[in-house]
């Protein structure tokens, strides 16, 4: 190749006019394509992704069919190259957004928050549904037990001694029984002024640690600098299921994981042979919660000729701005839901 670049070169003189113009834009259109393609921008994309059969990550044995029930994800990338950020740009579906790696998670601390978000969304699923029909068939049974609030998010200011995972157990050395018991545990120690730290009992993997993290004070309060939530593990089940385990990542699938599983294990199919599609996170009251790239979701199940759609409430009126906006909608309007029970109902009175 050396050999090759030097004699090309010293016939360079030789060269017409004419050939040394075009080699020397497109050498120049070559190195700039190189350049926006590898220079990295602190930028972060949102783009409609895919969907996935919610059998694909739970199954219930015993055979049971869980139906055409599909969770919708979406396909994010941070710290864009420039050609990414060109090319997102002159797309209406993308959307953008400023990305600040100081403040925020690293990749692999972003890859575990997920991991935790998913876990506790199939655990929370599998309870609802299993709890919900067994209020129609007794047969239907499942046992499980509050370990704690495990911790999925920590942010600049969180104390080192805090790591994304733990499962916070005790609050100055009381057990958390409930969520509700927190509160009364944290109060009274921000209610000090002389107290400085929190002192937790945390399970790390196998191990039990006692910290001390440092309280954080500010205009509106004082605060840990952490987020969580309950996590619940579940001992046993009838019908027993098994899971498999899949690049998605993040807790917006909990309100279908639940719908499906709830279908498979009772007798009746309330899915009517459609493809059902939607999102939002799921708590095990029941509860419907807000999620994340709602634009992208209403535009990814339309690609994938969804029959239904639902949304949460939180998130219905963006959803629906989206789906109005689509030319050529394959489904009806997205159905807005608040609970597990109204998704239920919904489907059960569907076509009457």
């Amino acid at each position: 190749m050396i050999n090759y670049l030097k004699n090309y070169f010293s016939t360079w003189k030789n060269r017409n006019f004419r050939y040394k113009i075009i080699f020397i834009l497109v050498l120049f259109l070559y190195l700039s394509f190189i350049l926006i393609s590898t220079i990295k921008i602190n930028y972060i994309s949102l783009s409609p992704g895919e969907v996935s059969l919610v059998e694909s990550v739970i199954q219930i044995e015993e055979g049971e069919d869980t139906g055409e029930i599909f969770t919708v994800s979406v396909f994010e990338f941070r710290k864009l190259t420039l050609l990414q950020y060109l090319l997102a740009s002159t797309n209406s579906d993308i959307d953008i957004a400023t990305y600040d790696p100081t403040t925020s998670l690293s990749d692999q601390e972003e890859q575990i928050q997920g991991e935790i978000m998913k876990e506790v969304s199939i655990n929370n699923a599998i309870i609802m549904a299993y709890t919900e029909a067994n209020k129609y068939d007794t047969n239907i049974t499942i046992d499980y037990t509050f370990q704690g609030m495990i911790i999925h998010t920590t942010f600049s200011e969180t104390d080192s001694s805090i790591q994304l995972g733990d499962i916070v157990t005790h609050i100055e050395g009381t057990k958390i029984n409930t969520v509700a018991d927190i509160e009364t545990l944290v109060v009274p120690v921000f209610d000090d002024d002389n107290r400085t730290t929190i002192h937790l009992t945390v399970k790390r993997g196998e191990e039990v640690v006692e910290i001390n993290p440092a309280i954080n004070q500010t205009s509106e309060g004082k605060y840990i600098g952490i987020a969580w939530y309950p996590y619940y593990t579940i001992i046993e089940s009838n019908p027993s299921y098994s899971l498999r385990n899949t690049l998605t990542t993040g807790p917006s699938g909990g309100l279908m994981q639940a719908i499906a599983v709830y279908n498979a294990i009772t007798e009746q199919d309330i899915t009517n042979g459609l493809r059902i599609m939607g999102t939002g996170t799921i708590d095990i009251d029941g509860t419907v919660g807000e999620i994340g790239g709602i634009r992208q979701k209403i535009i990814t199940a339309n690609i994938y000729n969804a029959d239904l759609f639902f949304v949460p409430d939180a998130n219905y009126a963006d959803a629906l701005a989206q789906y109005q906006a689509l030319d050529h909608p394959h489904y009806p309007a997205p159905i807005k839901v608040g609970s597990f029970s109204e998704a239920i109902a919904y489907l059960e009175g569907y076509g009457d």
